[in-house]
């Protein structure tokens, strides 16, 4: 059983070394390494408290992980955003925040935000460039 996973992981580290290169050539405008920090970092948190509770059986360990995983993920999303607040304006840019004095509802600054959206000039660009073309 552990050669066999050895050579899974073997698989795996030679076919990232073998399409890393054309991958980053055709997702030039990406960066790889800002992408995947934060699931490597997350993965790493999942790995260390599935390795530790190991001798439990198989679903603590699986369910254990599964729960570090999303939280160290959404974790490191805030924390990457600035905190709650600056992630929430950067996602719903138009929600009023809860101890806001506005006076507005939740649900209605979202229906004004996704009212008052408009097109912008590259969306407009992009639809002339459609039509002349069709």
């Amino acid at each position: 059983v552990m050669g066999a996973a050895v050579a899974a992981l073997l698989v795996r580290v030679i076919d990232v070394a073998q399409h890393y290169l054309p991958a980053s050539r055709l997702l030039s405008g990406l960066s790889l390494s800002r992408l995947a920090w934060k699931s490597l970092l997350a993965g790493s948190f999942m790995a260390v408290v599935v390795w530790a509770s190991r001798d439990v059986g198989l679903i603590v360990p699986l369910l254990l992980g599964s729960g570090v995983y999303v939280g160290a993920l959404a974790a490191l999303m805030i924390f990457s955003h600035g905190g709650v607040n600056s992630l929430r304006e950067h996602y719903f840019p138009g929600l009023a925040l809860a101890g806001s004095t506005s006076g507005a509802s939740a649900s209605e600054a979202l229906s004004v935000s996704l009212s008052s959206t408009a097109p912008t000039s590259s969306l407009l660009h992009n639809e002339r460039e459609y039509e002349q073309v069709s």
